[in-house]
């Protein structure tokens, strides 16, 4: 099990609603719920909030049930990072800087990775995007195995 804790922001959320890239984000909350000590990601207080309000807007059409579980399975994977005290002026750069500190208190023995193609310029955040992370997933050979192994999906031939 690896001993890293993960900030997201809506890119990710956006990419699992992207059939074109979804396959990136199914792996991630794959490696997160199977491979990570921490099994949930965290996101700011404000962005967890839009996103839950986004998806109960855009699934007023669908039955009740697939409504419910697309809810249930972000926050399966998301956790929100209620214990931030977030700045009323919604910055969340801001927040994120807050939230990287928090963690760092909390578990300090902890790598944490920042998934967002927002903060690429900035060097105190320190983050990567979306086809970071896969890269970033693919160079664990172990996790790939047992992926491939767990869904049956043929041999992993990574160039990572």
């Amino acid at each position: 099990m690896d001993g890293e804790i993960f900030i997201i922001d809506e890119e990710v959320i956006e990419y699992f609603f992207d059939e074109h890239q979804e396959y990136i984000t199914e792996l991630f909350f794959n490696y997160l719920s199977s491979w990570c000590e921490c099994k949930k990601a965290y996101m700011i207080p404000s962005l967890y909030k839009k996103i839950i309000d986004w998806m109960k807007e855009n699934s007023k059409t669908l039955d009740t049930y697939t409504q419910t579980k697309v809810i249930a399975d972000f926050k399966n994977w998301v956790e929100e990072a209620d214990l931030l005290g977030e700045d009323n002026g919604n910055d969340d750069k801001h927040d994120t800087r807050l939230l990287i500190n928090l963690l760092k208190l909390l578990y300090p023995n902890k790598k944490i990775v920042i998934v967002s193609g927002k903060y690429k310029e900035d060097t105190e955040i320190n983050s990567i995007d979306i086809n970071q992370l896969f890269e970033y997933l693919g160079s664990k050979k172990d996790f790939m195995n047992f992926f491939e192994k767990q869904y049956n999906i043929g041999s992993w031939d990574s160039t990572y």
